[in-house]
Order: C-alpha cells, then sequence, then structure tokens
C-alpha cells in the first residue's frame, strides 16, 4: 500500500489485544489539503488499513489459537535399559527428559547432575534451588480380589513412586522396587536450603515416611496455596486442570482418574503412567518458578 507522504504526518500507537498479540496501527492526519480531498483520501487509507489489519490480525491470532489448541503434551520413548529408562516428553514445546529407574547409582547420578547445574547456573541468576515433587501410590483394594491383598478399611498405601523435577530434568523413582535408596537422596529431600513444591499434595510427606525406605522431606509447599488469578483471586480451591490453564495458559492439562488410581507398583510404568508423572512434576516446578515459592 503506498501512502502520500505530502502534507501529511503518521503516528504509530499500539494496539495490544492480549498478552502475545500485540500490533501497531497508523494514524494519518493531514495538514494541508482541503476538505473534499482530505476526506476522501482518510476514507480510502481507513479502508486499507482496517482491511489490512483486520485480515492479518485475524489469520495470525487464528493459527496461534488453533496451534494451541492442538498441541498437548506427547511421551516417547529415547531407550531402556535393565535398570533405567529415558524418555522425552513434549510439554507444549518444552522438551523435558525423564527417566524411571530403581537403581541407585542412577539416582545418584540425577542428583550430582541437577546440583551440578544448579550451582553454575546459580552464580547467574542467585536463586536457591526448587524442586518439582510428586507421589504416587497404588489405592486402597486395587488388589481386593487377591489372597493377600490388606483390607481397604484399615489400609494407608504407601508411596509406590517418588517423582522429582528442576528445570527440564525430571527422574521418577519406583520406591518399590529400590533394593536401598542412596544417602543422596535421603540428603536431598532434607535439605534446608532447597524447597520442594507440589500440586494438591497433603498427603505426600506421609505418604513418603510409609514407604519402603521411610524417606522423609523437607521443606514441602503446595502451590495451590500461593498462586492466584488474574483478578489476584486464590486458586487454593481450584482443581489441578484450573490452576495449570490459568497460570500458564495450557487447558485440558488434567489428571486423569483412571491413570492416577492405577497399579503404580508395576515393574514397568506404562507411558501413560511416566506422561501423567512427569507432566506433575514439570507443572509444579514451573508454578513454584512463577510463584518465587523460594521466598516463602
Amino acid at each position: 500500500m503506498h501512502l502520500n507522504r505530502q502534507n501529511s504526518s503518521a503516528q504509530i500507537s499500539t494496539v495490544k489485544i492480549s498478552s502475545e498479540y500485540e500490533y501497531k496501527l497508523i494514524v494519518i492526519n493531514f495538514s494541508s489539503d482541503d476538505k473534499q480531498k482530505k476526506e476522501k483520501r482518510r476514507n480510502i487509507i481507513d479502508q486499507n488499513l482496517f482491511s489490512f489489519f483486520s485480515d492479518s490480525l485475524l489469520e495470525k491470532f487464528s493459527i496461534q489459537r488453533e496451534k494451541k489448541n492442538k498441541m498437548a503434551p506427547t511421551i516417547r520413548t529415547i531407550e531402556r535399559y535393565r535398570g533405567h529408562q529415558k524418555y522425552s516428553v513434549d510439554f507444549f514445546g518444552d522438551d523435558v527428559v525423564v527417566t524411571v529407574t530403581e537403581t541407585p547409582l542412577v539416582i545418584r547420578r540425577w542428583i550430582q547432575d541437577v546440583i551440578f547445574y544448579h550451582r553454575r547456573s546459580r552464580s547467574r541468576s542467585r536463586r536457591p534451588l526448587l524442586v518439582g515433587v510428586g507421589v504416587y501410590w497404588t489405592p486402597a483394594g486395587y488388589h481386593s480380589d487377591s489372597d493377600d491383598s490388606p483390607p481397604a478399611s484399615n489400609y494407608y498405601p504407601p508411596a509406590e513412586t517418588l517423582q522429582l523435577c528442576v528445570g527440564k530434568r525430571c527422574i521418577i523413582i519406583q520406591l518399590s522396587y529400590c533394593n536401598r535408596v542412596p544417602l543422596a537422596l535421603r540428603r536431598f529431600l532434607t535439605n534446608p536450603q532447597t524447597t520442594f513444591v507440589g500440586v494438591w499434595n497433603p498427603q505426600d510427606a506421609r505418604r513418603l515416611e510409609r514407604s519402603r525406605h521411610q524417606l522423609e522431606i523437607g521443606r514441602l509447599l503446595d502451590v495451590k496455596d500461593y498462586v492466584r488469578d488474574s483478578a489476584g483471586r486464590s486458586l487454593s480451591r481450584r482443581s489441578f486442570e484450573e490452576i495449570v490453564e490459568e497460570c500458564m495458559g495450557y487447558p485440558g492439562v488434567t489428571v486423569v482418574q483412571e491413570i492416577s488410581m492405577s497399579d503404580w507398583g508395576v515393574d514397568y510404568l506404562s507411558l501413560d503412567q511416566v506422561l501423567l508423572a512427569s507432566v506433575d512434576a514439570y507443572v509444579s516446578f514451573k508454578l513454584g518458578v512463577r510463584a518465587r515459592l523460594w521466598q516463602v
């Protein structure tokens, strides 16, 4: 579109549709044309501008909205070994590497790597270590048809898995299959300088204490008690899905009951279980960073 710059001036203003979409509008001011020519030219330009900006704006907004709605967390296997498996979880464009293991050596190495990279990055950010946490257990009565199954009425299931996440590194520890847990894990979980965060986690600490290895965890916070919506209202009574959509802008990220209430004591976790557990821990980490919970 060509504009005659003679006897005119232009001002640029910003139109903000949302936090993601911001466009420039040009306002033309004429100074010396007669009234009839000025109005005629202004009408032509206004129509062209409206057509140009509205078409491109709607097209771009529609593409972005369609793209966002189609995206959902996915998982693929990277490698499988006797003592551990590695997966890649795509969480709306974030590539999260997930390790599933019961092997003490693998657990120790994961912790060492996390501490090493945190210390290296802390020289720039100076942020204390924050860890996303999730715990899963097999519901009481799940194996009620088994002869050796404990009575559901007076049985408090222990933690079967412990998932930890720092940055884009997650680990799912199969506590039921660990012959022992490394001392590095116990020290990591009880470090007073580290903040652990989860979502809807009031039972996690007790489940860990009742696990085979009687694990203790230090400063464990529930993200839902600290995050707020755009109007400043507490989200403490909102579901996991609602919190994720409100705070992160991703709809439909939910804890599927069929998976969360499944058997977490199996030898090999299903892809659905790994995906759910890793997303749980990763979201907890991201929300904890967003809310700066290391300052609480």
